[in-house]
């Protein structure tokens, strides 16, 4: 089923890392404040304190 809910147990398999900040080509750092959450299966970040998407919150 498509729409089946995940239970909680599924979404413990994501790993919590420190957030990667990037302010230009080469420049690289991490945040000493803000966590993400990687999807085991897809490899995409979430931020913890937003639940959005890393990449969405790097470009804005």
């Amino acid at each position: 089923m498509a729409n089946k809910i995940l239970n909680r147990k599924q979404y413990t398999k994501g790993k919590v890392e420190t957030m990667w900040i990037s302010h230009g080509v080469g420049d690289y750092q991490t945040s000493e404040s803000r966590c993400v959450i990687v999807c085991p299966w897809h490899n995409f970040e979430f931020d913890l304190d937003t639940g959005l998407s890393a990449s969405l919150i790097a470009s804005v």
